[in-house]
């Protein structure tokens, strides 16, 4: 399955996001099997104002409009949120997610905080790798407990073994995916968990 990610460009201006991202979304959306609107890269001026109620709520009723036009048919559109936000914050996402009748929420992209044991890292951006797998982890449990598992879940976030992997799910992750932990570990990772979750029963799945 080919999943494509969209975000606002770091030079279009915030008020221009939604246009932006349709731009994106009619371009790449009849090549995806499932499609990830990212409106939380530290990294992008401005991008994370999006992930508050009013903003987010029309950008998705757009997103999910134009998509009832792509051609071949609907691909299934997921939500990709910071690590960052508190309980409130979340709330409100799970409730424009059900209302806009989204597939899922991928949770999380990287953090603008620096964890303990991270010192020397003060950089500006976003902070990806195993410092994120508690705040990720985090945010999956609050989302998968708030919304009764009924929204899927994606987690990712500092994944670097199988047992990483299967905190996620214990957390109610219905996937998962894996940045960083490829990089540091190599291609061979993804086999180390699909080996390490295969005796875990495939309702997940």
């Amino acid at each position: 399955p080919l999943g494509i990610n969209i975000g606002k460009s770091k030079i279009t201006p915030i008020e221009e996001s939604q246009e932006d991202y349709l731009f994106s979304f009619k371009l790449l959306a009849p090549y995806a099997d499932y499609l990830v609107v990212n409106i939380s890269s530290p990294n992008t001026p401005g991008l994370r104002t999006l992930q508050g109620r009013e903003p987010l709520i029309k950008l998705l009723r757009t997103l999910t409009a134009e998509n009832k036009s792509t051609l071949g048919g609907p691909v299934p559109l997921l939500l990709k949120v910071a690590p960052d936000l508190n309980s409130a914050q979340l709330e409100d996402i799970l409730s424009v997610v059900s209302e806009t009748k989204f597939a899922g929420i991928i949770a999380t992209n990287t953090t603008i905080t620096r964890p303990h044991g991270t010192e020397g890292c003060e950089t500006r951006g976003g902070l990806s790798g195993q410092p994120l797998l508690e705040k990720s982890l985090q945010v999956v449990r609050f989302l998968s407990k708030t919304s009764n598992g009924k929204i899927p879940i994606i987690g990712c976030g500092g994944i670097t073994s199988a047992v990483d992997a299967g905190r996620f799910m214990d957390e109610g992750a219905s996937l998962v995916q894996v940045y960083s932990g490829l990089v540091f570990r190599g291609p061979g990772l993804a086999k180390e968990i699909a080996q390490g979750l295969s005796w875990r029963q495939r309702a997940w799945i």
